[in-house]
């Protein structure tokens, strides 16, 4: 929770979890009862179950990181303006300067107002 609310905001921080909650739910409802079946299917081994599992993290992975090159898109961009959503994208640069990032590098905001 921390760490969303660091990223996604406060104001936004029960939807924010909320949604994570949501996607990580059919997984755990799903894989566990599928391990299972995998264990027995394939004579009592674990490869199968931890190939999938490894496969459903590279996936995931590589999800997460086109998630983030569409966010920064500047179609993305104009629809976070048309709802008057606040940008916060330049919150979590690596590169910026103390001043115009979000934090001075402990983790705590600079300043609220635009974080």
């Amino acid at each position: 929770p921390v760490l969303t609310a660091d990223y996604f905001g406060l104001e936004r921080l029960s939807s924010t979890i909320g949604m994570l909650m949501a996607t990580v739910a059919p997984g755990a409802l799903i894989g566990t009862p599928l391990v299972g079946f995998l264990y027995t299917a394939t004579g009592d081994d674990y490869k199968m179950p931890f190939a999938m599992t490894g496969l459903f993290l590279v996936v995931g992975g590589m999800v997460s990181l086109l998630a983030i090159a569409a966010s920064q898109s500047e179609e993305h961009q104009r629809q976070l303006q048309m709802f008057g959503v606040e940008d916060r994208s330049h919150c979590h640069e690596p590169n910026k300067k103390p001043e115009q990032s979000c934090s001075a590098g402990d983790g705590f905001p600079v300043d609220t107002t635009h974080c």
